[in-house]
């Protein structure tokens, strides 16, 4: 029978460091969205890109690691929570960025609207991965599709940005 103590601390290290990549990531994007008096969609761009590359990365990465490197204590102990640090990373820096370059172009804004649908977006995406893709598609197949739809975000953001 597992160790509930060190199943626990695995989660809880997980959990670490994707909060403190989120944290580091909204403190950079802020940064980094508000140096100029315009907004800038490229940042979007290179994020998302970085999004992407993660995704296909992790993808590799899943179906790469040999069944006998799976249970190694250094991939789930230091792997694993710095992958979701530099998970947490990418997506802190989405939301500031996001945000200004939607309030830039439209003006005054609600602030709370745009959260709200950022909170909606966040939800549906759990729920339906979690409870419909995960289970059919199993943890490959669904890193894989998570690539696609990253890249497909990017490339998006680079043809609407040409126009």
């Amino acid at each position: 029978m597992p160790d509930l103590y060190a199943q626990s601390s695995r989660v809880l290290r997980i959990s670490l460091g994707f909060m403190l990549g989120m944290a580091a990531g909204t403190w950079l994007g802020i940064r980094w969205s508000f140096r100029t008096e315009r907004a800038q969609p490229y940042r979007i761009i290179l994020v998302q890109c970085a999004a992407a590359a993660l995704s296909v990365l992790l993808a590799v990465t899943l179906a790469g690691v040999p069944d006998a490197l799976r249970g190694l204590a250094v991939i789930a102990n230091l792997g694993f929570p710095m992958l979701a640090a530099v998970c947490g990373t990418v997506g802190g820096l989405q939301f500031p960025i996001a945000s200004r370059l939607f309030f830039f172009s439209r003006g005054e804004r609600s602030a709370g609207a745009m959260y709200g649908f950022d909170l909606l977006g966040s939800c549906v995406g759990a729920l339906a991965v979690s409870l419909f893709v995960l289970p059919v598609f199993g943890l490959y197949r669904t890193a894989a599709l998570l690539a696609a739809v990253n890249c497909a975000a990017a490339i998006g953001f680079v043809v609407v940005r040409r126009r």
